[in-house]
This record gives C-alpha cells, structure tokens and sequence, in this order.
C-alpha cells in the first residue's frame, strides 16, 4: 500500500544510509519534519529496503487506508528526532539537512 501511495523503495546504496537503516526500527512508519518539510520513513527488513516519502505520499496513504478500513487511524509509530530525520533526508535525497529545502527523493528514473 506504501508503494501505491506513492513511497518509493529505497536500497541502502551508501554507508549512510546502511546505517540509518540498521538503526530504523522495523515495520514501523516514522516521520520527522526538516525545513519544515516532513519526511517519511518504513524500514521493511524481511525485503531488504525503506519506503522513503514525503508529505503527499504519507496523505495519499492515510485515504488508502481509509478506503480500506473505513476508518481514520494515524499510521506513524514513532516521531523521528531532528538528527534522524536529517539522516534519512540526507541520505536519500543528496541534498544536506537544513539548508536542503524541499523533500525531493530521487528515485533513480
């Protein structure tokens, strides 16, 4: 459902981001907020990759779920702390933390 929502799936393809994804906990969605923007992140250990997304993917996402269960249900686990979400936002989209602006993941097409 990520997926369909418009999450892109992420292979750690660098040291840094192995890292974040080793220290992510698993199955979890987390979010975190740099710039301003939201960042969006869930760790799917049994496949090997993150689902990595921004504010439209993560809507997109909670209406899917809706459709689906006929409910509201907020589905992120943990809030990331400032340090994490730069990590993720770094890492996954070449730009650096602060002064990056906007969520931009490149997703390789």
């Amino acid at each position: 459902m990520l997926t369909a929502a418009g999450f892109r799936e992420r292979h750690a393809e660098t040291q840094r981001q192995q890292q974040l994804y080793d220290e992510a906990p698993s199955y979890r969605l987390l979010h975190g907020v740099i710039n301003g923007q939201s960042v969006y992140a869930y760790k799917d250990s049994s496949k090997g990759f993150a689902y990595v997304g921004g504010p439209t993917d993560y809507h997109r996402y909670q209406e899917l779920t809706y459709q689906e269960q006929l409910g509201h249900i907020d589905y992120v686990r943990d809030e990331m702390s400032t340090q994490m979400a730069s990590g993720w936002y770094d890492a996954w989209t070449g730009k650096t933390g602060l002064a990056a602006g906007p969520l931009e993941v490149n997703t390789g097409e």
